[in-house]
């Protein structure tokens, strides 16, 4: 099926692409879904092809044509599916795929489930994570993708080898961490285990959340990670850990290079690696100084020049001093924030 520009979509059920179906979606094409049951969910076997332009992106969004009805939660996500490597062979996701699908995983680590380039998904997790991706192999490219104004998870990676580059979560609904890390509830040193690599990643919290401020990096259930270059500020931590976490950093396993963190004080680390940072866990604190986080529909995160996260040769976070890559596809800030105001 192949989704055209020229129409408005409506999405009240699941959206199913079957084994061996494509899902094609034309740049500057508008889904709009409601109900929790509303999702587009791609089984194993399955592909989607969503390639919007950095004018024309991708946009599966809220049915709804006033602002005051447009909340997190209003419609399922987008839920991708792969046969890639995951920690118990196999994964089941009950409200997502049904019994006479099977299950997500095995051994496919380079299979493709598509591609998705300047996507959008707003206002979803009504039933479960925004974009969740389970068992999802290397072959598929992720890139220019925007989870906003949610109400679970941004983005899910649940086993699987896929890659994310220039992704962003935005406007979570509670007080979830902004990177979550999470191996196995059952064994926590199940393999293949989770370690996230993550690269040039800009975390920020801009006020408090319902539930309090929420951390930066979550680490948890024997979740490694593998970290560079990360800037992170406003958070009740930059990091915390779990023991079984924890423990990888003293082992080599994990590692946190060349990071920046702010607004914590003595208090950047949490849970079991408040001792850790030098063993593991390389930072240093000051003000990233960037240019304007304000929730307006373009921010400019881009550090000002004499910021820290600015150096001869590198960069610490996702932007530049020169290059706003967030600019004409992502959208920032509920609605009623910048909506005119009634007459």
């Amino acid at each position: 099926m192949t989704l055209a520009s020229d129409r408005l979509y409506l999405l009240r059920h699941q959206l199913v692409v079957r084994d061996g179906a494509t899902l094609t979606i034309e740049p500057g094409t508008v889904v709009r879904a409601r109900g929790a049951g509303a999702a587009v969910i791609v089984e194993p076997g399955g592909r989607i092809v969503a390639k919007g332009t950095q004018q024309a992106p991708v946009v599966l969004t809220c049915l709804s044509s006033d602002p005051r009805e447009t909340a997190p939660g209003c419609w399922g996500g987008l839920k991708v599916l792969g046969r890639a490597a995951v920690t118990r062979e196999e994964g089941t996701v009950p409200e997502i795929l049904s019994p006479a699908s099977g299950a997500y995983g095995s051994s496919e680590d380079a299979g493709t489930s598509g591609e998705l380039r300047y996507v959008r998904v707003e206002y979803a997790g009504g039933s479960g994570p925004a974009l969740g991706l389970y068992g999802v192999g290397s072959g598929t490219s992720i890139d220019y993708v925007q989870a906003r104004y949610r109400r679970s998870d941004g983005i899910l990676f649940s086993g699987g080898s896929v890659a994310c580059s220039h992704c962003v979560s935005e406007g979570a609904a509670g007080g979830a961490a902004a990177i979550r890390g999470s191996n196995d509830s059952d064994g926590f040193d199940n393999q293949p285990r989770s370690r996230p690599a993550l690269s040039n990643v800009t975390l920020i919290q801009g006020g408090r959340a319902a539930s309090g401020r929420p951390f930066g990096l979550r680490l948890e259930h024997g979740s490694g990670v593998l970290g560079d270059k990360l800037l992170s500020a406003g958070y009740e931590r930059a990091v915390w850990a779990d023991a079984s976490a924890g423990l990888l950093f003293r082992g080599g396993e994990s590692r946190i290079e060349g990071s920046l963190f702010h607004g914590f004080g003595s208090r950047a680390l949490g849970g079991f690696v408040q001792a850790a940072a030098g063993d593991g866990i390389a930072f240093m604190t000051g003000d990233p100084r960037l240019r304007d986080l304000r929730a307006v529909p373009n921010p400019d995160p881009r550090p000002e020049a004499g910021s820290p996260a600015l150096g001869e040769t590198r960069f610490i976070g996702a932007f530049d001093a020169d290059s706003n890559w967030l600019q004409e596809w992502t959208v920032f800030g509920h609605p009623l924030e910048y909506a005119p105001a009634a007459q």
